[in-house]
């Protein structure tokens, strides 16, 4: 069964008003007018006490509007809903990490599926020296 935040995100990963309203968001990062290689696309939404983006999508089956993470709204988009780790519980076996350490970024590239246990390893959460 899916959590209502992932039944609003299959509901609307299609609905092209949703998705351009989702790109209004977005700020890619620039330098000196030239876009940089693989630059953090930056949430100018709302941000939630972690740091990630929340968006915000009416669910049809719930009645209501719920709050998504960007980054997995992002990610949905990008690798289709099926690709989209379950977040169901409250301890999955897979989540969507921030290649970048940028919890604001939703650039499809710098975010991977990795497991819960990986996502809260002291190594992979902290950038090696000179990582950004």
């Amino acid at each position: 069964m899916l959590s209502k935040k992932d039944q609003a995100i299959k509901e609307n990963i299609k609905k092209p008003g949703t998705v351009e309203t989702f790109y209004k968001y977005v700020y890619v990062r620039k330098s000196n007018d030239a876009i940089i290689a693989d630059p953090c696309h930056l949430w100018q939404g709302q941000i939630d006490h972690k740091g990630y983006g929340s968006f915000s999508v009416y669910s049809k089956e719930y009645g209501k509007s719920l709050p998504v993470k960007a980054h997995r709204f992002a990610y949905a988009l990008k690798h289709g809903f099926s690709a989209l780790p379950k977040g169901v519980t409250s301890h999955p076996d897979y989540v969507i990490n921030h290649i970048c350490h940028n919890t604001a970024c939703v650039n499809p590239g710098h975010l991977e599926v990795i497991t819960f246990e990986a996502n809260g390893s002291r190594d992979k959460r902290k950038p090696k020296d000179g990582a950004a």
